[in-house]
């Protein structure tokens, strides 16, 4: 028996990856007929990509961003750190 779970995608009111994709949608490189004010936002079926929080894998040449996710039930399921947005 396979079981399927998904969690939170990207939380709202992320600055960045919000941006991000609004711009990517604007050039055209996203289909224009998706609604950013529709949630919850599941960007993984807009854009085929491996990380949906590090889309154009400009984080993931360094090293300091990378980080492995937490595998369980023999690699069947993994734990991933949502991105962290620092405001002063």
């Amino acid at each position: 028996m396979q079981r399927v779970a998904f969690a939170q995608t990207i939380p709202v009111g992320t600055p960045v990856l919000e941006d991000y994709y609004r711009r990517m949608q604007l050039l055209g490189k996203l289909d224009s007929n998706y609604s950013f004010s529709v949630r919850p936002f599941y960007p993984k079926y807009l854009i085929k990509t491996a990380d949906v929080f590090d889309p154009d894998s400009s984080l993931s040449n360094d090293n300091f961003f990378r980080v492995k996710p937490v595998t369980f039930a023999k690699g069947n399921g993994f734990f991933q750190i949502l991105p962290l947005t620092w405001q002063q």
